[in-house]
């Protein structure tokens, strides 16, 4: 699996761009996984690559990152034609019950 769901902050400089300078690397991977944004921005039509969709996301600026809820849909994920999904959790976290829940 190849884990490009770092968009969490947006592009930040110097990082590798969204799509473009990963494609090589699609051949290896037998899925991607990625966060709903970059699925609906990035991905082209074409790509014959499973989706592994991350469904958890939060208010990061300025708050606890483990701060983190469901945020995509069973429904969403299903009409957007995913492989599977996955969330973060926070084992020993301040939000560690609200990530298991």
């Amino acid at each position: 699996m190849l884990a490009i769901d770092h968009g969490y902050f947006g592009n930040i400089p110097g990082q590798l761009k969204c799509f473009t300078d990963m494609k090589p690397l699609f051949e290896y991977a037998d899925a991607l996984m990625l966060t709903r944004g970059m699925l609906r921005n990035c991905v082209p039509s074409e790509l014959d690559v499973p989706i592994v969709l991350r469904v958890s996301a939060g208010a990061s600026m300025l708050k606890e990152l483990s701060n983190e809820e469901i945020n995509v849909s069973i429904e969403d994920a299903i009409r957007l034609n995913v492989s599977a999904i996955t969330c973060s959790i926070f084992v020993g976290g301040e939000y560690e019950k609200q990530s298991l829940m």
